[in-house]
């Protein structure tokens, strides 16, 4: 004869029943909600104010995977790095804004995100910190960074 998953009365072993099915799907739920060492990153890019659209966002910090996101028509991204929109891994990262092009070659990015300094991540004068499990604003306005080297 099989016994009920929990032994006792019938209302104790619903209750006992919904207080494990409660706790696995709590489990289940959390278990896929971030990394305790990254934290959430969006921001904007600007050139002189101007929206920067197109252009491909990468976070960089030695021995972590890189972070990257484009920018919409406002210049707003969130980046990603193992799943969409996930953030980046904590510390300080160079910040590099590169132009995107059609297969032809032609630019697709929109409000000048192509100074060789802004672009390359060995050269690049922006940097940011994120610090894990916050939601980190990071806005650049290469204009700025092209002759003072904001970080």
């Amino acid at each position: 004869m099989l016994t009920p998953f929990f032994a006792g009365d019938v209302r104790g072993s619903c209750r006992g029943r919904l207080a494990v099915l409660f706790g696995l799907a709590l489990l289940v739920f959390t278990a896929g909600c971030g990394n305790p060492e990254m934290g959430h990153v969006s921001g904007r890019i600007t050139n002189g104010g101007k929206p920067v659209a197109g252009a491909e966002v990468i976070f960089y910090t030695p021995s972590r995977p890189v972070a990257r996101a484009f920018t919409d028509a406002d210049g707003r991204y969130t980046l990603s790095t193992r799943r969409l929109n996930d953030g980046a891994y904590a510390g300080l990262h160079k910040v590099a804004i590169q132009p995107t092009f059609n297969p032809d070659g032609r630019e697709v990015s929109q409000g000048g995100a192509t100074a060789p300094n802004v672009r390359d991540l060995a050269n690049t004068p922006l940097g940011a910190e994120v610090v894990a499990g916050k939601s980190n604003t990071c806005d650049f306005d290469i204009a700025i960074a092209k002759g003072s080297g904001q970080k």
